[in-house]
């Protein structure tokens, strides 16, 4: 799941622990402005690719779940458990990839 990199520059993984930290308040903005103004870095290209699928896939449980006003219960756990895992990822994300390692997220098909 973890692949290390040959050589990463410093300033790549603090842009990207800082957007993975980010993610958790301002959903999939940080990683769509990483991958539209830094193509020329491919560690950086390469983790807001997997950063904006799996923040786009959890903005949608989130907006799904928020949008089942019969079983209000289910909805809320849903809920609880997309902010959660949303949190854990995030913090794992940026950990894995302070080390220079590429991070793929569970959510992430490819």
């Amino acid at each position: 799941m973890n692949t290390p990199l040959r050589e990463v520059n410093r300033d790549s993984t603090n842009i990207d622990v800082i957007m993975e930290i980010a993610m958790l308040v301002f959903s999939f903005l940080p990683p769509a402005l990483v991958f539209l103004f830094k193509k020329d870095d491919t560690f950086l290209l390469e983790q807001s690719k997997e950063s904006l699928n799996a923040s786009i896939s959890i903005l949608l449980t989130v907006f799904l779940a928020s949008h089942i006003p019969v079983i209000t219960l289910i909805s809320l756990i849903t809920l609880l458990a997309a902010y959660a895992y949303a949190l854990f990822v995030c913090v794992k994300a940026a950990i894995e990839n302070s080390n220079s390692q590429i991070y793929q997220f569970p959510t992430s098909c490819g």
